[in-house]
């Protein structure tokens, strides 16, 4: 994973490219002091003379995702780009999307950057990658998770832009630091630090709501002001746990080391794929190991000093963003003299729906023919892809059911709410959350079907049964399926459970200054019917500082 790449294969590569065209649209492609264009638009600027930049999260809340979709397929009907890089994040682009830029650009190749891995691939980008031409995916989890899908076209890659994150002759000002959102376990690191009279100091998005910081809290960095306080760190701490539970590979300590500071990083066997332990990467284990090793450090400046510099020389020799450029499309190139495949694999199963009263009689017979089985009924909306993406699912992870997210649609206000499924099992109680799943979102396997019919049979009729558990189900989070009501619970479960997607539509109404639109007032209506739910969400996000902070930054 860390071979260097010399300068006379880096020249060649950039020859090659220098008259490509490229459409840079990941996600804030547009702001310049964050991750996307800091860390990939600039290095690519060294390869490509023509880079056109398009911006899918300032056009999405500034028009909406229709005409941000739209404006996407346009600009590269008309630039008839070499490649498009891509940030896909959740629902912004259409599936179709993907599809029609085949058709009305054949030569186009689409490649995305999947982060966050460790807890998005059994839900997310496992169903995308079939979509797109190449992936570009950070090592967080085995190539074999990727191989055994039958997965090609994807670059096994982790890089950093040396020339932002860099050594600076700036004074060590901060004993221990910690930059990043806050999360439980985090805010609980940081809490027994205090409680032990660390002098520690924090950055990030929502340690603001958490008032016992207020003294050590610095508010959020951008990337010129993250490289300086790493600089001006003794100890940059990286915590490994992500928002799920999972421990997964940060970019975090590319950017310390490429700075030339020492580090303390929770254990995370991944790192020692690329540093060696105690003499590049120091790692801890525990609250009290990482208390120890935090006192040792601070009084062996030396030591400290010596395992930086270290860790410094392989990530600029081995990992800089330019590396992964080359490497990235040496390969792409490799691949295209073999030829890719741009069809979406071959399941060759048959899928069944029922109605409710399919229930009633001769149901073997019905199912007789079929693998798997799902739901429906008049009102419900189903995407064209969700017969392959929730067959999929179930192919590849081997659960028994596949529960999709689903969007909750009105005339008046379009698609207003968007159920997580994923995020409201982890998040709220296992029967309110069995009561917010609708029949429709669900595929289950024949035989798991005939087994289980008195459990299917209840949960159609909406007694209360428990059906989706840990064990039997793979979640697949992308809304593949519209209803059109749903049973509104209280507050505190449903802006656990529910994206609330009347918001974007809002904050691209603001941003076009239609202050008059009927939205607002088709919204206040349907508040009346569900709680009062909607207008709760508006006035929480109102209070919200930092939401409005990002609102603002979009003009």
């Amino acid at each position: 994973m860390g071979t260097s790449f010399n300068k006379s294969g880096l020249s060649i590569i950039k020859n090659k490219l220098k008259n490509k065209k490229v459409i840079f649209a990941m996600w804030d492609a547009d702001n310049k002091t964050d991750y996307p264009y800091q860390c990939w638009y600039l290095p690519l600027s060294k390869f490509f003379d023509n880079i056109i930049l398009f911006d899918p999260r300032k056009q999405y809340f500034n028009l909406g995702k229709e005409k941000m979709n739209q404006n996407f397929l346009d600009i590269i009907a008309k630039e008839k780009p070499d490649y498009v890089f891509l940030l896909l994040i959740y629902d912004e682009f259409y599936m179709e999307t993907f599809e029609k830029i085949r058709k009305i650009s054949p030569n186009t190749r689409t490649i995305n950057y999947f982060s966050d891995e460790a807890w998005r691939f059994q839900d997310y980008s496992r169903y995308y990658i079939p979509f797109l031409d190449y992936s570009i995916i950070p090592p967080q989890l085995p190539q074999k998770c990727y191989t055994e899908d039958g997965l090609e076209n994807f670059f096994y890659v982790i890089g950093v832009n040396h020339e932002n994150f860099r050594p600076i002759q700036l004074s060590k000002k901060y004993d221990v630091t910690f930059v990043g959102r806050s999360d439980n376990h985090r805010v609980e690191m940081i809490k027994f630090l205090l409680k032990n009279n660390m002098n520690v100091r924090v950055w990030g998005h929502n340690w603001n709501k958490h008032p016992e910081f207020k003294d050590i809290y610095g508010g959020s960095l951008e990337s010129n002001e993250l490289a300086k306080v790493i600089n001006q760190s003794k100890i940059n701490l990286n915590f490994t746990v992500g928002g799920y539970g999972e421990q997964q590979l940060k970019i975090r300590p590319f950017e310390i080391f490429a700075c030339g500071s020492f580090m303390l990083s929770e254990y995370f066997e991944g790192y020692l794929n690329f540093f060696k332990e105690n003499k590049e990467i120091v790692m801890f284990m525990n609250q009290e190991d990482l208390l120890k090793k935090i006192k040792y450090y601070l009084k062996n400046e030396k030591e400290r000093e010596k395992i930086a510099k270290a860790a410094r020389k392989k990530t600029v020799t081995n990992f800089t963003q330019e590396i992964v450029i080359a490497k990235m499309f040496q390969k792409i190139f490799e691949q295209e003299k073999k030829g890719i495949s741009r069809e979406l694999p071959k399941l060759n199963k048959k899928i069944i729906y029922l109605f409710r009263d399919d229930l009633n009689s001769n149901l073997k017979e019905k199912v007789k023919s079929a693998d798997y089985v799902c739901f429906n009924r008049e009102k419900c909306k189903i995407s064209k892809y969700r017969d392959f993406i929730q067959a999929y699912s179930l192919e590849k992870s081997g659960k028994k059911i596949s529960c999709c997210d689903y969007y909750v649609n009105s005339y008046s206000l379009g698609n207003y709410l968007l159920f997580k499924a994923k995020r409201a099992f982890e998040k709220i109680s296992s029967l309110s959350f069995n009561s917010l799943i609708v029949p429709e979102q669900i595929m289950v396997s024949k035989d798991y079907f005939l087994k289980n019919i008195h459990v299917f049979t209840q949960f159609l009729n909406k007694k209360n049964s428990i059906l989706i558990k840990k064990d039997n189900t793979i979640f697949v989070s992308i809304p593949l399926i519209t209803i059109k009501k749903i049973h509104a619970l209280e507050y505190s479960v449903m802006k656990e459970a529910f994206q609330m997607k009347f918001l974007d539509k809002l904050y691209s109404l603001y941003n076009q200054k239609k202050f008059f639109s009927l939205y607002p007032a088709a919204l206040f209506l349907n508040s009346l019917k569900n709680h009062g739910i909607i207008l709760k969400v508006i006035k929480e996000t109102v209070r919200d500082s930092d939401k409005l902070k990002k609102l603002k930054s979009l003009n």
